[in-house]
């Protein structure tokens, strides 16, 4: 087999031929042969005479540039070992410069070496003319939106070192042109280019170098599929703020829709209408679990585009943790911490209108509030109705199984006493020897008076700290929130029975600080953009 690429010179490649014809001469009388030409595709000729005449006529006329434009060696390879006979030792002489402009040659080796045929390599001069050619053309994307700007990898091969002018043309008009030094070898040159027309567009690279030899190797060939402008849906907890972004992506042109926190929409059709979603400091509690989900298929299976931003409602302290969204999230929203100090009691409501898949909900949260402490964290589990009842002391979150065990034991019955339960985890916290103390209240109902105000006072005083759950529109949220307020901790309320783990996790967290870590961090390249222009990899903190 003869490379016959214009990156071989054709008087080396018919130099080449009285060797062929003397391996050929030398073969037994039960050998046999074949001959054959490599470029931009396979020729096989019945002699050595046919494909010299071929050769010759290429050197003194005009060649096929369209066969030799390409050096496609692997494919050749693996197309000539079908000429061989059965029940024969197989071999393949190639005869080559060794230079590939699509796939390496090693490709084709493991299949060669795998039906044992035997490979050897002739090299061939290259071509001695002043020569440069346009390998292949590729795009960071292969769909654009209109007015986006692509960035475009050209690939060049030269045999000698000179100056070139590389041009990016649209519909014959040249949209834009580098210079480039090339270097006598292979090398990449990227050029940035806006999509301006809508449809399938083709866009040639051509290259025109000083000094050339076959001008018809000299452009590549791409289609980029551009689509109307982007819509952008952005979440933020306050959309005003938000209005300087909008204003720079709308010059863009970057068609944006800003909404507040609980702005999700309510179905899938809904969010297939953006190509790119923004949560901004948007709370996984202020989603329902089905929009979680449309949100999840939104990317996994239509490829939207999802950004959350990093803030006090992101990630784990946004409740995020094992949430349906998070499976496709770069990062996890749970963070070891390396000097724990909580003690938390969970106390929670397990009256009889929490029966069915509310206290199961229910035993989810305080299961969840477990796995996102650290081992050295502690945590107690009361249950209330009528009395307080100690579900699970406060013991080591190591001890995960038996505590998820024992709040397996939480069932629903009987009636409301909120103060009664507060009074049982004050005592839990109070022998607690962590720096910080916290307890989260849940309950779905109204509780009788009591002191509360005197209650959260002294547990102020102590350094416990309180955050409440109104579950339903039955719970008693003035009195929760009141108990917020005072106990400096935080307030949610939700109808949602379903968000209920997902504000357990967020609250941990937050009462932990367990998912916020402050140290330098490096960044990882895995995609390329336009917008990645002169990024580098040293120095990225």
């Amino acid at each position: 087999m003869v490379d016959v690429s214009e990156s071989v010179d054709l008087p080396a490649a018919i130099e080449a031929v009285p060797e062929i014809e003397q391996a050929i001469v030398s073969l037994a009388a039960t050998d046999s042969d074949t001959i054959g030409i490599l470029g931009d595709g396979v020729r096989f000729f019945e002699s050595v005479d046919e494909m010299t005449t071929q050769l010759e006529q290429w050197r003194d006329g005009i060649a096929d540039d369209v066969f030799r434009s390409a050096t496609r060696l692997p494919e050749g390879l693996l197309t000539s070992r079908l000429k061989f006979p059965a029940s024969k030792a197989r071999r393949i002489v190639l005869f080559s410069d060794g230079r590939e402009t699509h796939r390496p040659v090693a490709e084709a080796m493991p299949l060669l070496a795998k039906e044992e045929i035997d490979v050897l390599w002739r090299p061939l001069v290259g071509l001695q003319a002043p020569e440069a050619a346009v390998v292949g053309v590729e795009t960071n994307a292969l769909t654009a939106f209109e007015g986006e700007t692509v960035r475009m990898r050209v690939t060049l091969v030269a045999n000698q070192s000179q100056d070139a002018k590389l041009r990016i043309l649209h519909k014959g008009v040249v949209m834009r042109e580098i210079d480039v030094a090339l270097d006598g070898g292979d090398q990449e040159a990227d050029v940035e280019v806006p999509m301006t027309t809508p449809g399938e567009s083709l866009w040639t690279a051509e290259l025109v170098p000083e000094q050339d030899h076959f001008p018809l190797s000299n452009q590549s060939m791409v289609t980029v599929r551009v689509t109307g402008k982007p819509r952008l849906l952005v979440l933020h907890d306050s959309p005003k703020d938000m209005r300087n972004l909008s204003r720079a992506l709308k010059e863009q042109e970057i068609e944006v829709d800003i909404r507040g926190v609980r702005g999700m929409p309510e179905s899938m059709e809904g969010l297939l209408a953006f190509d790119a979603v923004v949560l901004a400091d948007v709370p996984a509690t202020s989603m329902t679990l089905q929009q979680m989900d449309w949100l999840k298929q939104y990317v996994m299976e239509f490829g939207g585009g999802v950004a959350i931003l990093g803030s006090e409602n992101s990630f784990g302290l946004g409740g995020y943790y094992k949430a349906p969204v998070e499976e496709v999230l770069p990062l996890i929203s749970r963070f070891e911490k390396e000097n724990p100090s909580l003690a938390m009691a969970l106390v929670m409501d397990k009256s009889g209108s929490m029966q069915g898949l509310t206290i199961e909900l229910a035993r989810q949260a305080a299961k969840a509030s477990v796995e996102v402490l650290s081992a050295r964290d502690q945590i107690g589990v009361i249950g209330f109705d009528g009395q307080p009842q100690i579900i699970s002391e406060l013991r080591p979150a190591s001890e995960s199984d038996a505590i998820q065990a024992a709040i397996d034991s939480l069932a629903a019955d009987g009636g409301t006493n909120v103060y009664l339960g507060m009074v049982a985890g004050k005592d839990m916290l109070d022998n607690a020897t962590a720096k910080i103390k916290h307890m989260i209240v849940m309950t779905d109902g109204q509780t009788g008076a009591a002191d509360f105000h005197g209650m959260v006072q002294a547990m102020t005083e102590s350094g416990i700290t309180v955050s409440s759950v109104a579950l339903g529109n039955s719970a008693a949220r003035e009195l929760l929130s009141t108990i917020v307020e005072m106990g400096r901790g935080r307030y949610y309320e939700t109808v949602d029975q379903a968000t209920v783990p997902q504000i357990f996790t967020k609250e941990t967290m937050q009462a932990s600080r367990s998912a916020i870590k402050e140290d330098l961090y490096s960044s990882l390249l895995v995609g390329d953009h336009a917008m990645l222009s002169g990024y580098r990899e040293e120095g990225r903190r």
